[in-house]
């Protein structure tokens, strides 16, 4: 049996370069059930992006070497992020419908009564987990519909 009488873990959350070619398609041949095109998404990372996952994983490393760590074990996705990623900017928010998908409501420019709220309004991400500012533009959103509903907009 092993004993951990005293443990550290260090993770580094970075964000991810939003690249053209990192997009989500119809895709041209595979169906869902009802006979509808597929989503295909296709992502890689920037090689800045896996240059950012190594720094941070050596500044662990010296984290560890400066706390007298023992045992060390680091690694970061060389071949880009395999897990626990937050992929965002799928339908880019914005004023012009002509560069944007949703407006600031993260209402649809082209549906009127399609609201799109997850975190594919953000280009990218202030830090790596954008779950609450996601919650936040859920409330906005929701208080926006509510209103649009009331006005009969909706």
């Amino acid at each position: 049996m092993m004993e951990f009488t005293h443990t550290a873990s260090f993770n580094g959350h970075c964000t991810t370069l939003p690249l053209s070619s990192n997009n989500v398609t119809l895709d041209p041949t595979v169906k869902d059930k009802w006979g509808r095109p597929a989503l295909r998404t296709t992502f890689m990372n920037h090689p800045d992006d896996i240059a950012t996952m190594k720094f941070f994983m050596e500044r662990s490393m010296e984290l560890m070497d400066a706390a007298g760590a023992i045992k060390k074990v680091g690694s970061y996705a060389e071949n880009g992020q395999t897990g626990g990623v937050h992929l965002l900017g799928t339908c880019r928010m914005g004023n012009d419908p002509a560069t944007s998908v949703v407006d600031r409501y993260n209402r649809s420019h082209d549906v009127p009564n399609l609201f799109m709220v997850d975190g594919g309004s953000m280009v990218t991400s202030g830090r790596g987990q954008p779950t609450m500012t996601i919650m936040a533009l859920a409330f906005r959103a929701a208080d926006h519909l509510i209103q649009a509903a009331r006005r009969g907009e909706v």
